[in-house]
């Protein structure tokens, strides 16, 4: 194989709007086309998009499969893909290339060839017994045995599997996977995973299952590797539309829970997701037909999915099928990559088109590997594109690894797509989640009751309130913090929102210590807020509130038992709620009476001593929430 070096690059950048994203700015290398079949072919790279790390062209029979994306602990990045085709030995013992790069992405080096690897994923785990190095995870062939190899002089040499002690995880074969995400989670390692043990052909044959090992274990030791069951799917769900599931995402759901978010097959359009849950030790997996299935855009093809910590959304790079496309099976439309996100794994957006090809048969940007890098986002694509040499065999057999960096991808909108396809897509109702954005603001009260509220609410509408992360929601406290911090939570989620669920009093009105000004059992101290601040300080972020054009409700504080610590009472709670529900008619705001509401039943659902709710309390405060947000 030939090595040749371009000066030409089709990237998505901050100027992109073309049908190929952008500017030509850097250098880019091609590898891959056998010489002595194309001597009197011309190659033309001028329509592949973004950066050529790879190409195999359709005459040699070996076609691009799993890209692979990682990051080094130096700043370098690996990429790699599988060979497979006719030409290919992925049914006995296939291939995977590996490249780097020391430029961010500009120039790529093939630095090796791993014979017995395939549908991989390239990872960098946090790890003390090899700081710093890389992990292939997938199988040996099509339907092979499933293996773990490492590498520690940044992917030019990799371990060999050849039993349970160095990489070979089961005793078996059959397996099926995709390059997927490897993700973090109680202090372990996640990834899913298929067999093709059960009935049928493709898709439907697939059960899914996750796999785990501990953060810092001896990864190529089948024994640190724990699995759940194996779960079939069901050709009668999706009203029979269900032809399998496959190529699951490992993914930390917002209440802190560990799912497999999978790829489901259909012969038609609309596309969706499938969400099983899995148990925190990685034993069980579990699946509800009449709840675990989300409308997805670009759900029939592979995509990965990612928490962002910045903004609290999931991101996905995925093969949206705009509207001119809907009369073709969705699993096989793959000219059109779009970036998509979601505040909760089910109500899914599509915030930008990036790269769009008219021709769906013969072009393709496929199974894209992404990272976060800083404020951009980077990509590994498999990339079916016109290449001067007859072009890819088709869109399904690849013949580019390109690689793509978004800057800036947390604001893209809509109207940075491609020109040849913006207004379509700014049209097509299908590309904006329909559901209806609450916002719960409000202390540990509001924590308490806001699992419920987004289950009852959860076909329709979003309920989120901010957090630090998927299970850790963060306390808005008082009009103290809320002052400094509304904004942040504004911003959210995509900062939309429909409605806006708020609370403050709880924090105001405890006792602190005037000097430390830490909590206080003593009555003769202050309160974090008196009663003139809490009421300057509410109407500040009331005001605020109002600038989003929210239908806004507050919530009265619920009761103050005796006993309890750091020092309340109900007097003050009766005081606080004066002001503040004055103030809500000042504005024209709706109050939601939580404190009327469980007044009489605070025997029954309140701890003794204490602010907070048992869950039968908390249960009922939701179901009183839910009344309102629902009510006409």
């Amino acid at each position: 194989m030939n090595h040749r070096k371009l000066t030409r690059r089709h990237g998505i950048d901050s100027q992109a709007g073309s049908a190929h994203g952008g500017r030509c700015v850097q250098q880019i290398v091609a590898t891959g086309w056998l010489a002595a079949s194309l001597s009197a072919a011309t190659p033309d790279f001028s329509q592949a998009p973004g950066v050529i790390i790879d190409h195999l062209p359709a005459v040699s029979g070996l076609y691009v499969g799993s890209p692979g994306l990682a990051v080094l602990p130096n700043g370098d990045y690996l990429a790699s893909h599988d060979h497979f085709g006719p030409q290919s030995g992925e049914h006995e013992r296939a291939i995977t290339a590996v490249f780097r790069s020391g430029d961010r992405g500009a120039t790529w080096e093939r630095v090796s060839t791993v014979d017995g690897q395939f549908w991989s994923t390239l990872f960098v785990p946090p790890s003390a017994l090899f700081p710093g190095a890389a992990y292939l995870l997938g199988t040996d062939a099509h339907y092979g045995q499933a293996i773990v190899r490492r590498s520690t002089d940044g992917g030019r040499t990799w371990t060999e599997p050849v039993d349970d002690l160095t990489g070979l995880l089961f005793a078996d074969n059959g397996y099926h996977c995709a390059p997927v995400p490897v993700t973090v989670h109680r202090n372990r390692l996640w990834r899913g995973m298929e067999d093709s043990r059960g009935p049928g052909g493709w898709g439907t044959r697939f059960n899914a299952f996750m796999m785990s090992a501990p953060v810092g274990a001896g990864l190529l030791d089948a024994f640190q590797w724990t699995a759940s069951n194996r779960l079939a799917g069901n050709t009668n769900w999706l009203d029979g539309r269900f032809q399998g599931w496959l190529e699951g995402n490992a993914v930390v759901d917002p209440d802190g829970r560990l799912v497999d978010m999978l790829r489901v097959a259909t012969a038609e359009w609309p596309e969706h997701a499938a969400i099983i849950r899995v148990s925190d030790d990685g034993r069980e997996a579990t699946f509800d037909p009449a709840s675990g299935f989300v409308n997805f855009p670009g759900g029939a093809k592979k995509f990965a999915i990612r928490h962002d910590e910045r903004t609290g959304l999931y991101w996905s790079l995925v093969n949206y099928i705009p509207p001119r496309h809907r009369d073709r099976k969705p699993g096989s439309t793959r000219n059109t990559l779009a970036l998509s996100s979601s505040p909760d794994l089910r109500h899914w957006d599509v915030n930008s088109v990036l790269l769009y090809h008219p021709d769906p048969v013969n072009h393709g940007f496929q199974y894209v590997e992404w990272l976060f890098d800083g404020d951009d986002l980077i990509a590994a694509s498999r990339t079916a594109c016109d290449d001067g040499l007859g072009g890819a065999h088709n869109n399904h057999d690849a013949n580019f690894l390109t690689f793509h960096r978004i800057p800036g991808f947390r604001s893209r909108t809509l109207a940075d797509s491609p020109e040849t396809i913006r207004a379509e897509v700014w049209n097509d109702a299908a590309a904006r989640s329909k559901a209806s954005r609450i916002l719960l603001l409000g202390d540990s009260i509001s924590i308490g009751y806001h699992p419920y509220v987004r289950e009852a609410l959860a076909q329709d509408r979003v309920v989120m309130r901010p957090t630090r992360g998927p299970g850790r929601p963060e306390n808005c406290e008082g009009t103290l913090k809320g002052v400094g911090a509304v904004d942040r939570w504004l911003a959210m989620y995509g900062g939309r929102w429909d409605v806006i669920h708020f609370n403050f009093g709880l924090h105001d009105l405890k006792r602190v210590d005037p000097v430390t000004r830490q909590n206080s059992n003593d009555p003769q101290d202050p309160p974090q807020s008196d009663l003139g601040a809490y009421e300057r300080q509410l109407r500040q972020i009331v005001e605020r509130l109002q600038t989003t054009g929210a239908r806004l409700i507050f919530a009265t504080t619920t009761p103050v038992p005796e006993g309890v610590r750091p020092w309340r009472e109900e007097a003050d709670v009766a005081r606080y709620n004066e002001v503040a529900v004055r103030l809500m008619r000042e504005k024209g705001i709706q109050v939601n009476d939580l404190h009327a509401h469980a007044l009489p039943h605070l025997a029954e659902w309140q701890i003794p001593a204490n602010v907070h709710f048992k869950p039968e309390g908390s249960r009922a405060l939701a179901a009183q929430v839910v009344r309102v947000l629902t009510a006409p």
